[in-house]
């Protein structure tokens, strides 16, 4: 019952997390008046983007999950870090 939980918390907070920034990357790309800011942009929907096909291989327990969790948190970090 534990895990079972876990995981679908995870899962939700993975999903709404992912379409957020789908949403921002897309509703904020005017926004942005230089490169740099558009670049912070790009890393959100990317972030978006990656977010969802990792919620995808999550709920389908997919083996290839680890290496695109792997990819969706070094944008994260990234975007979140770096800028």
């Amino acid at each position: 019952m534990g895990k079972k939980l876990a995981w679908v918390l995870s899962l939700a907070v993975l999903v709404v997390s992912a379409v957020m920034g789908a949403y921002n990357g897309i509703t904020e790309w005017g926004g942005g008046r230089t490169l740099m800011q558009h670049s912070v942009n790009v890393g959100v929907l990317l972030y978006g983007i990656l977010g969802l096909i990792t919620a995808f291989g999550l709920f389908q327990r997919r083996a290839w999950l680890e290496k695109e969790a792997a990819n969706m948190c070094s944008n994260s970090t990234r975007v979140n870090n770096f800028f």
